[in-house]
């Protein structure tokens, strides 16, 4: 009896040392705690939100039990404070991947531009906003400190619907964020920003677009103008999506579109 109950301490403890489970009688890798101890044997993705797992290949998951990269983040909002976050800055890394917070946008290169305008939407084809039809729409560089980076003129274009749809950016490399809002509508759509000093929509001027949902707030992304200047404009299309009702085509609409250029080099 001695001997049986030797051999059971044994294997439990070689269990315990193989997988520990905090408030999880179903742990998914070496190390797993589930705060809310909601987990069944597979939890669904909201009972993984409170989740911190260590799996087998030494990845580390937070709101997720099954990271993919050495860290895996997918519970919402996280927060990075070491005394230089400040409203606007962006995280930076050295040569090392020692990363900080920094304002990129110092020293006279930062730009902001506006767009409001009210557009009609009668298809699912790609629409270029033009800053036109109605009381206080334009188009608006409400900032500019970067040098080389207007609104086009008419020594550029006679175009009305050119002038107030077009920004001229100067080369460079570019951390770029955008919004858009269709005032009173819940659409589901795609926005583009497409190159070339004119009102078209071709796939081959696109070098950005993304999905969004009712809003588009805080799209971020970067690139490089290797031309010496390159006129932007933006274009958005709607999608049906069926058995939703509420995400389909807004018909007419004010719309106020925003993109922030923060210049990365000189």
């Amino acid at each position: 009896m001695k001997k049986l109950t030797f051999i059971v301490f044994i294997l439990s403890h070689l269990m315990i040392f193989g997988q520990v489970g905090i408030n999880t009688e179903h742990p998914k890798g070496i190390f797993h705690v589930d705060g809310m101890k909601d987990n069944v044997e597979n939890p669904s993705l909201t009972q993984q939100n409170d989740d911190v797992i260590v799996d087998n290949n030494g990845n580390m998951g937070i709101g997720t039990t099954t990271p993919t990269t050495k860290l895996d983040i997918n519970a919402g909002i996280i927060a990075i404070r070491d005394a230089s976050q400040r409203q606007g800055n962006v995280l930076m890394s050295d040569a090392n991947g020692i990363g900080t917070w920094a304002r990129v946008g110092d020293n006279g290169k930062t730009s902001f531009w506006r767009l409001e305008g009210t557009a009609t939407f009668s298809d699912t084809n790609k629409h270029t906003l033009i800053g036109t039809g109605g009381t206080g729409s334009g188009s608006f560089l409400d900032e500019s400190e970067i040098s080389g980076l207007r609104k086009p003129t008419g020594t550029d274009t006679t175009d009305p619907n050119i002038l107030n749809s077009n920004i001229i950016v100067p080369a460079g490399l570019y951390f770029i964020i955008i919004d858009l809002e269709q005032l009173n509508k819940t659409e589901y759509g795609r926005i583009e920003l497409l190159t070339g000093l004119n009102t078209a929509n071709a796939d081959s001027q696109r070098i950005y677009q993304i999905y969004y949902k009712e809003k588009l707030t805080g799209a971020a992304f970067m690139y490089n103008f290797t031309a010496s200047t390159t006129a932007l404009h933006v274009a958005v299309a709607y999608q049906t999506v069926p058995g939703y009702t509420r995400y389909q085509l807004p018909g007419t609409s004010s719309f106020i579109f925003k993109i922030r250029f923060i210049k990365l080099n000189n």
